[in-house]
């Protein structure tokens, strides 16, 4: 196993990487996903826009909760 110390990322070696491989073919509850199945994909905000919209809107409330904290410490 190697590190990829830019973003600490451990990546196989390519005999890790077999035994990896082996162990999902042999699994009956995975399935590996095809060039038709990504061809065919939806984004989010095709599948799930209301739950999308709903992340959105909590990220925009907690980036103005944490400036008006800002706001109020500097003052």
């Amino acid at each position: 196993m190697s590190r990829n110390k830019k973003a600490d990322i451990i990546i196989p070696t390519p005999e890790e990487d077999a035994v990896i491989n082996a162990g999902i073919a042999d699994d009956p509850d995975t399935d590996e996903l095809s060039d038709e199945w990504f061809a065919n994909a939806k984004s989010s905000a095709e599948a799930v826009p209301h739950i999308l919209e709903r992340y959105r809107r909590a990220i925009a409330e907690r980036k103005s909760r944490d400036d008006e904290t800002r706001r109020s410490l500097t003052a």
